[in-house]
């Protein structure tokens, strides 16, 4: 039986008592292995291909945006927000463990739970986007939020049911939810900050490509 190997970007081929075969080496692309057999090769050789992917590049988080939706076809930026967290949330667990398992429990993944959205800033005086926040906690509102990456500064928009759309150049995280609490701190010696909190409802759609 024989296989090939890669070596520094070459595939070559070997027997299977170790000898080297003299097959003319090609360069491979970087990438993963996928097992494949050619139409004209017997059936006992494999040949490994590599499929190329590209890496893909971090995200920095200067000048990350996050918007939210008033209204159909509007959008609000969250002014001078300083942290963004809480955009995961575990799944249920659903025992299905029977009296025949004497080890360990059996599970399989319920609903998801929706975590609560942390978002600092720092209080501007006379900032629209700010009163519109404290509005929002007092109404109790779910609205359609959205968080975009910083390789571009596209303003994203709404749709006519007010939902945030992704933008092909940025990199983005779009959910929705109520704020549920917004807190201010004041400390000497600083500036006034807050923590908008979030609870989301439903997943989080992110999207990761951009053109």
């Amino acid at each position: 039986m024989s296989v090939t190997s890669k070596h520094s970007g070459f595939e070559s081929l070997s027997n299977s008592t170790g000898s080297s075969n003299a097959n003319q080496p090609r360069p491979a692309s970087s990438g993963f292995f996928t097992p494949a057999r050619a139409a004209n090769q017997p059936a006992n050789r494999r040949v490994f291909y590599f499929v190329e992917h590209e890496m893909g590049t971090v995200i920095k988080s200067q000048g990350t945006d996050m918007y939210f939706s008033p209204g159909a076809g509007q959008v609000t930026r969250v002014v001078c927000a300083t942290s963004i967290s809480g955009l995961g949330g575990a799944r249920d667990q659903i025992d299905t463990s029977c009296l025949d398992n004497t080890t360990d429990r059996t599970f399989v993944g319920g609903l998801g739970n929706p975590g609560q959205v942390t978002v600092g800033f720092n209080v501007h005086a006379g900032e629209v986007a700010h009163e519109e926040l404290l509005a929002l906690k007092d109404s109790g509102e779910e609205v359609s939020w959205g968080i975009y990456g910083s390789m571009a500064t596209t303003v994203p928009t709404a749709d006519s049911s007010a939902v945030m759309q992704p933008v092909v150049d940025r990199t983005s995280a779009i959910f929705r939810g109520y704020v549920s609490d917004i807190n201010i701190d004041i400390a000497g010696n600083d500036i006034w900050k807050g923590t908008i909190t979030i609870q989301r409802s439903g997943s989080v759609t992110f999207d990761l490509l951009t053109s």
